[in-house]
């Protein structure tokens, strides 16, 4: 995580085993684990929303509910 906030990403750890990645007007929903990834071949399978209401849901739905958990 240390890669991701130094190239300006804020990065939440919530209690899910979500793997969801949120930029702008644009999402991936996978279940790649970009947190610990080895380097290793896995077949992987993901989603990549762009410009639709829907990753505004996502933001709402999981990032900011964290965020006033967290608080």
């Amino acid at each position: 995580s240390h890669e991701f906030c130094a190239a300006g990403a804020t990065v939440r750890v919530a209690d899910s085993h979500a793997k969801l990645l949120i930029c702008d007007e644009w999402a991936i929903v996978s279940s790649f684990n970009f947190l610990s990834f080895e380097g290793r071949y896995r077949r992987e399978l993901g989603i990549r929303v762009a410009r639709s209401p829907l990753v505004d849901e996502l933001w709402n739905t999981t990032i900011s509910s964290s965020r006033s958990r967290l608080a």
